[in-house]
């Protein structure tokens, strides 16, 4: 039943990306973290950030396009431009399974076992 609803099937699927590859995780979180304080932001800014963690070469860039495209099919975020992303208004699991992993993806790349209260504020969420 979660994975019948395109939206369902696209949270569990990108929790499901961020759990295997934590450069995902990475570039979901700093979209997140920017997001709570502007709607629309520069693909450079990101690019920026992601660099101060993984080098800012050339596979640094492909892998930022690369899940960022991932993102978009997802509906985690949309196109405003070439050079602009927005986000998309907040996605409210309606199953318990999805929110259960998408949590469980968020503590695998924080390596704990139990998600404190003010944890619940990440930018990740």
């Amino acid at each position: 039943m979660a994975i019948k609803k395109k939206q369902g099937r696209d949270i569990i699927l990108i929790a499901l990306l961020n759990s295997a590859f934590p450069f995902s995780y990475y570039v979901l979180k700093i979209f997140g973290k920017y997001f709570e304080v502007q709607e629309i932001i520069n693909k450079d800014t990101v690019k920026k950030s992601i660099s101060k963690i993984y080098g800012g070469n050339r596979a640094t860039e492909n892998g930022i396009y690369n899940v960022v495209s991932m993102f978009l099919e997802a509906v985690f975020l949309i196109v405003q431009s070439k050079e602009f992303i927005g986000g998309v208004k907040k996605i409210i699991p309606s199953f318990n399974i999805r929110e259960k992993i998408y949590l469980e993806s968020f503590k695998l790349n924080n390596s704990i076992n139990e998600i404190q209260e003010y944890q619940l504020m990440d930018p990740y969420f």
